[in-house]
Order: structure tokens, then C-alpha cells, then sequence
């Protein structure tokens, strides 16, 4: 193969184990993507300064952290179920990508970890997710991401948090973090049992913006995420659609000057995916559609559905 892999872009490499003098990848001048399964290693001969998008998969953290600091140009990177309770001969490292995904299973929950081997000062979007199939247990929240951040001095726009056990409180926590939030994603897991952990009425009730005393500390319980302009919602139809609608209403106004006075964005999107269960649905979709409507008309791009959950099915 050596020498004609001018056209190969996308290198997946799992359990590979090459022996001394392997070079075939060596050369590889269009390979910007790579997945790396169960520890590749970073002495593996491969075009590494050239990856642009890495992916490291069922590794060790010390192996993990030796891959990233060897592929320097990644942008985008994902951290899928690695094994982090083995961090002998780990090195911190710091690292200029953007994107960050961690996947966490039911072996390793402990997400914090990475963020006290890690120092990411242009880091802006990061998603925190439990394994599909292996779904973590309930994990709460420590100091290591304050410190993270401390350390890091970035600024986050995008969070994402998918299929993850965390309660309420310990999300708002996340929240309260990162002020500059542009884009929000939480998608409840559909296989735990018919409630929601993250997003409840008091998370929701968080999210709502007093526009009319915004500058008063009226709310101590609100969360001063200004800059939000996507959120996209996956949750059990456990709550009402108006806890909802509060929110898209409240960071929504027709007067660009008054909004541009308090310092608080519109929601230019908004993606809600309510999972029903039999007997059991609180939240009414086409109710939510219809108190939406008129922001929708002025506007805003709405996407509003419904489907059993997993569980049901």
C-alpha cells in the first residue's frame, strides 16, 4: 500500500498492533480524519500533525492523552469509553482544539478526570455524553470543571449534555459556568425509567429571563445564559408544555433596541423532542405548537415532535 494513498482521507485503525518498520500510513497526504481503537499509540508511524478530526476509542487515558498531544492541528476530537481509572504514566497536556466530545459507559462515569489532565484555552464547543448501551450511573459534579475553566480560560458557546445522569442542580451548576452559552442541547436518556432528571420545572424555571428586572437580583435562581440562540430539548412528556413555552417566550422580544439594551439574545432556534409513554403524557405537543405560534410567525425557527420512547416500544 505504501505510496499510493494519495486519496485517503478517512483511517480507522482498531487493535492493530504493527510490528517494527510498519510505515504504510506514513504518507497519506489527505488523511485529516482518524479513529483510533483500543490504543493505536502515538509511536504508531501515521501522518499525525495532519489529523484534523480524532477520534480515540476504548484506550487508556495515558495512551489517549499521548495520541491527542501527537495529532496538534485536531480541531475536532472525541474521547469515546476510555479506560480513565488507569492513569499511570499520564501526562497533562495542553491543546488547541475547539471541539470537544466525551463519552463516558457504566465502567468509567467519572467524566472529571479528563478535565484535570486537560488544559484547552480555544476550546469553545464540548459535549458530555453516557454511553448508549453501557450508560453510566449517576455521577455529580466536582470542582475539576471550575478548575478546568480557571486553568483554561476559554470560552464555551456550545454544550451539549446527551444520555447523561446528572440531576438538575448539578446541570444548573454547569450552567451558571458558562455565561457566554450560544447553543444548548440536553437530551434526556430514553431508557431510564418515565421521568426527566435534568430537565425539570426548576431547571426550566432557571432558564427563564426577567426581562422586565434584569438587573435585579429579583431571580436568584436564574441562570444568566444571555447569549442563548439554540436550544434543543429531548425530554419525557412528565411536564406541562407552558414550562416550555416560559422560556421561549421570555427570550423573545420584537424590539431589537430594547433587547440590545438588557444584553439578551433571541432564540433563533428552538427543537423540543417530547417522548411519550402510554397513559402517562403531561406535556401536549400540538398544545406547545400553538402557544409558540406567534413567535414562530415573527420568526423563529420552531421544531416541535413527539414519539413513544424506547421504553415503550
Amino acid at each position: 500500500m505504501k505510496g499510493k494513498l494519495n486519496l485517503l482521507q478517512d483511517l480507522w485503525l482498531s487493535n492493530c498492533i504493527f510490528g517494527e518498520g510498519f510505515d504504510a500510513f506514513e504518507v497519506a497526504h489527505s488523511l485529516a480524519t482518524l479513529t483510533s481503537r483500543n490504543g493505536t499509540g502515538s509511536q504508531t508511524p501515521l501522518p499525525w500533525k495532519q489529523i484534523r478530526s480524532l477520534q480515540i476509542r476504548f484506550s487508556t487515558l495515558p495512551i489517549a492523552l499521548q495520541e491527542l498531544s501527537s495529532a496538534p492541528e485536531s480541531i475536532e476530537v472525541e474521547l469515546h469509553c476510555c479506560n480513565l481509572r488507569t492513569q499511570r504514566n499520564a501526562t497533562h497536556i495542553t491543546h488547541d482544539l475547539r471541539s470537544l466530545s466525551i463519552v463516558v459507559d457504566t465502567e468509567d462515569p467519572d467524566v472529571h478526570h479528563w478535565f484535570d489532565w486537560l488544559t484547552l484555552p480555544r476550546l469553545t464547543s464540548l459535549t458530555i455524553a453516557g454511553d448508549k448501551i453501557k450508560r453510566p450511573s449517576y455521577r455529580s459534579v466536582d470542582d475539576s470543571f471550575p478548575s478546568f475553566l480557571s486553568r483554561s480560560s476559554c470560552t464555551i458557546t456550545s454544550l451539549s449534555l446527551v444520555d447523561l445522569p446528572i440531576s438538575d442542580v448539578d446541570a444548573i451548576v454547569l450552567l451558571s459556568l458558562l455565561p457566554l452559552l450560544s447553543s444548548l442541547t440536553i437530551h434526556e436518556h430514553e431508557a431510564r425509567p418515565f421521568k426527566n432528571s435534568i430537565i425539570t420545572a426548576r431547571l426550566l424555571d432557571a432558564l427563564v429571563v426577567d426581562r422586565n428586572n434584569i438587573f435585579s437580583d429579583r431571580r436568584p435562581s436564574s441562570l444568566h445564559t444571555k447569549r442563548l440562540q439554540s436550544l434543543d430539548l429531548r425530554l419525557h412528556a412528565t411536564l406541562p408544555a407552558k414550562a416550555i413555552s416560559q422560556v421561549v417566550e421570555s427570550r423573545w422580544t420584537s424590539d431589537a433596541e430594547y433587547s440590545a439594551v438588557v444584553g439578551v439574545d433571541d432564540l433563533r432556534t428552538v427543537k423540543v423532542l417530547v417522548l411519550r409513554s402510554t397513559n402517562r403524557t403531561v406535556l401536549d405537543v400540538d398544545e406547545l405548537l400553538n402557544s409558540l405560534d406567534w413567535i414562530k410567525r415573527a420568526g423563529l425557527q420552531l421544531i416541535c415532535a413527539s414519539r413513544r420512547s424506547d421504553r415503550d416500544r
